[in-house]
């Protein structure tokens, strides 16, 4: 997932509610209710009517679970990309040096595709993902997530691919302009993100 939010072209969210295994209790039932009728039904409806009503049956069910905890999950993109006169060494050690960065991980390219697991994954040895908790609140979010990706070049390295997780529950809410409230969020998280990361960055960028 977070390989695949690294591209801007399409954003991936996953949310686990160990509560919709309750639903897991309907199966006994169901499968009981299920072989009592089976018979009878396959007198009356023929089984290409039966196939068509279980696949809508199935797109909408799908539909339904994976919608039910999607709306506060958001995860926001920034296109901006950043280059500094800096090595992911020096980058690493700054960040670690920042007190609102918690939990900071750096994996190099193979480590999150090792080359037993994926084999047919090109890897780049000079490409590292990144992501930490910054102390910051939105809504009812007190750290949120970041995840971005160091290139490093011969005489730079380039940050880009940023992105930010929080949740907000204000997104349930229909009456309000979820469009304008994203832009919102958005740009305060553009704006600590820069504040926190970036300016500290550039404070030891080389000359």
């Amino acid at each position: 997932i977070e390989f695949l939010n690294s591209f801007k072209f399409f954003r991936f969210g996953r949310t686990i509610d160990y509560s919709d295994l309750v639903a897991l209790a309907v199966l006994p039932v169901s499968y009981l209710f299920y072989s009592h009728k089976t018979q009878q039904e396959n007198k009356c409806f023929p089984m290409l009517i039966k196939r068509i009503a279980s696949t809508v049956i199935i797109l909408l069910s799908v539909f339904a679970f994976t919608a039910t905890q999607l709306v506060k999950d958001r995860s926001v993109y920034f296109e901006n990309e950043y280059k500094f006169s800096l090595s992911k060494s020096k980058i690493e050690n700054i960040l670690k040096q920042t007190n609102a960065i918690k939990k900071l991980k750096i994996r190099r390219d193979d480590e999150v595709f090792p080359r037993n697991e994926y084999p047919n994954v090109e890897v780049d040895l000079n490409t590292f993902f990144v992501d930490f908790y910054l102390e910051h609140q939105i809504c009812e979010t007190k750290n949120i997530k970041f995840s971005f990706l160091i290139e490093q070049k011969k005489d730079f390295s380039i940050i880009r691919a940023v992105s930010a997780d929080y949740v907000c529950e204000l997104f349930e809410d229909n009456s309000i302009n979820h469009n304008s409230l994203e832009n919102q969020h958005k740009q305060e998280l553009i704006d600590v993100f820069e504040r926190e990361v970036i300016e500290k960055l550039r404070q030891n960028n080389s000359p």
